[in-house]
């Protein structure tokens, strides 16, 4: 789990206690190292603050050998594949002044932070591109399903949401059981995967 993505962070405080909570939360299900603070939130640190990972709760996020020999819980996955399409996706959005700049290097920040497995070896409860998603909001816990897809297929009225919209950024390379703590427009979203309906992997449509 990935807590305060690409904010600031003034001060450790700020962040151990939510850590700590989560952590507790979990009953023993994590270890608190397997609860993460992202990079650039990681950068964000005054040099004279001690960083949080030094508390003891949280570690910072270690380069993502690519292959799936040593697959965790908690790590992000993107197959291969998806991977190559939605870095082309990224590239050629750049120069449509529609799309929002920061909604790009969000995406471009969980490509580059996921371990990049090859898409026969993707495991079956990975949300990847064009899968159906059940997921529980942790504040109403409502369930809502979704369709993860690229931006021209994207249709709220179907469920079908955009991978650059801020929950589909959010939801990508995630599994069953994850939770998922992603900003969007109304505040703070706090997911957790309960099912995935549907995966192409998994039912072998590898050319979609």
């Amino acid at each position: 789990m990935v807590f305060f993505p690409n904010q600031t962070i003034t001060h450790p405080d700020d962040v151990r206690d939510r850590v700590q909570e989560e952590y507790h939360n979990r009953a023993g299900g994590a270890h608190p190292h397997d609860l993460l603070i992202d990079e650039a939130s990681m950068d964000s640190f005054p040099a004279s603050d001690a960083p949080p990972w030094t508390l003891g709760y949280i570690r910072p996020r270690e380069p993502q050998p690519e292959g799936n020999a040593t697959l965790k819980r908690g790590d992000l996955i993107v197959s291969d594949a998806d991977r190559k399409r939605l870095e082309a996706l990224i590239d050629s959005a750049r120069i449509d002044c529609r799309v929002r700049e920061d909604h790009l290097t969000a995406l471009e920040a969980e490509l580059g932070r996921a371990r990049v497995i090859p898409t026969d070896e993707v495991p079956a409860d990975v949300v990847t591109m064009n899968s159906v998603v059940r997921l529980r909001d942790l504040d109403s816990n409502e369930m809502e399903v979704y369709e993860l897809v690229y931006p021209t297929d994207a249709d709220m009225a179907l469920n079908r949401i955009s991978i650059l919209a801020p929950v589909g950024t959010a939801i990508l390379g995630y599994r069953l059981g994850d939770a998922i703590e992603w900003p969007v427009p109304a505040g703070l979203r706090r997911l957790r995967v309960e099912e995935v309906l549907y995966q192409p992997e998994r039912a072998g449509a590898l050319h979609r």
